[in-house]
């Protein structure tokens, strides 16, 4: 059996993309018959020493093939069949895998007729859905971005010779409201014996919370949003409050007055302050997986999450496991540590 599988990172640790993309790989399985291709950062391409990847180099954000991409109305980091049509074309494929929604247009110019299986690390279709109804003001790049790729999700899913794959169950059963009757497939990047041990064993040693993770477009409006609508009004009920914000472009943050530190990329070992604090994740609209929460599971660390930031997971509350609705984090948050003075 001869495949092409397109993987759109290449897999590994250091992210929650990464290590989604080395489930899936995992998965799949790939042999000596299979031709990969990774589209991954040039950095990623320079620093590889030989694997059994077709590695392709994924441009910047500011390169003028993404502003091309844009000014199409693609998304930005699609790629034109020309990138691949040399690794892909003069072959018979058994399967064609396109791991990301990102490789579908260019695979389905160069196999108009064939069946290809489309991952979907994301349903923005969901979100945008969920923005609709709850009327959040994202910021232009994030509804740009949400606006292309949710019309790229439609063309993909109104393909009948197009097999999705989800990753979580909601997404799969928001897939058949739209098509009752079509096959498609949840391949779970975190499987339920990871998330079954709800034991916290970490203690805050003090009034901390901690946001931990990317700044993307989206999920910087979440992390402003907790601090305007949450963590200031609560920062006047608790003086003793504090906020830390750990990832890439999170300097940004940094107000010592307000009690809020911008501490930028997090290459400790282990989790800020050994996970001695809150952990947030405020995510307002959810879809996908978000991985952090596995990770915190797994290491006992006590956190506090929408209901759609524990999409894919079958959780609980506990005494340390907080999921509420973000209009009602204040109360919960006060009650947590007011109850541990």
């Amino acid at each position: 059996m001869r495949r092409l599988i397109l993987l759109p990172e290449r897999p590994g640790t250091g992210s929650g993309y990464q290590k989604a993309v080395a489930a899936d790989l995992e998965r799949i399985c790939p042999t000596s018959a299979d031709t990969v291709i990774c589209y991954a950062t040039s950095q990623d391409c320079q620093k590889d020493t030989g694997t059994r990847f077709v590695l392709l180099p994924r441009p910047s954000a500011f390169t003028p093939s993404r502003a091309v991409n844009l000014l199409s109305g693609k998304v930005s980091s699609e790629l034109s069949a020309s990138w691949i049509a040399g690794f892909a074309t003069g072959k018979v494929w058994d399967e064609i895998i396109c791991g990301e929604v990102i490789f579908y247009r260019a695979l389905r110019q160069l196999f108009p007729g064939e069946k290809i299986l489309v991952r979907f690390h994301n349903l923005f279709m969901v979100s945008q859905t969920r923005n609709r109804v709850l009327g959040y003001q994202l910021p232009l790049m994030a509804r740009l971005n949400i606006t292309l790729l949710v019309r790229l999700e439609k063309e993909i899913l109104r393909d009948r010779k197009v097999l999705p794959v989800f990753i979580t169950e909601e997404e799969c059963n928001f897939f058949h409201m739209l098509y009752p009757g079509r096959a498609a497939l949840v391949w779970p990047v975190v499987e339920a014996a990871a998330v079954s041990k709800l034991v916290v064993s970490i203690v805050p040693d003090s009034q901390r919370l901690v946001w931990f993770g990317s700044l993307s477009h989206h999920k910087k409006y979440a992390l402003e949003y907790f601090i305007a609508k949450v963590y200031t009004p609560l920062k006047l009920q608790m003086p003793s409050l504090q906020l830390h914000v750990f990832g890439s472009g999170s300097e940004r943050f940094n107000r010592p007055l307000a009690g809020i530190s911008g501490h930028g990329y997090y290459s400790g070992e282990g989790f800020p302050f050994g996970g001695k604090a809150l952990f947030i994740n405020p995510d307002l609209l959810g879809g996908g997986i978000k991985l952090k929460i596995d990770a915190w599971l797994k290491n006992g660390i006590p956190f506090i999450s929408t209901p759609y930031g524990v999409e894919g997971y079958k959780i609980s509350e506990s005494s340390s496991i907080l999921i509420r609705d973000i209009d009602e984090w204040a109360d919960a948050i006060s009650v947590y540590f007011c109850g541990r003075q």
